[in-house]
């Protein structure tokens, strides 16, 4: 009996780490998104701010 406990122990022990490990590549994969987000944002910023001062170039 027990081994059979021990056994079931650590089953539940690699399913737990597995759904750790699950849940920190879903929470990896939601921050490189927004940091992916906040790139294109500064990016197009970036460009609005830079877009008034080619209109007034020298040539």
């Amino acid at each position: 009996m027990l081994i059979v406990l021990t056994f079931v122990l650590i089953i539940a022990a690699f399913a737990s780490i597995g759904a750790y490990h699950n849940h920190q590549e879903r929470v990896a994969a939601e921050q490189k998104k927004k940091a992916e987000q906040k790139y294109k944002e500064n990016l197009s910023s970036a460009y609005d701010l830079l877009t008034p001062l080619r209109t007034f170039s020298v040539e």
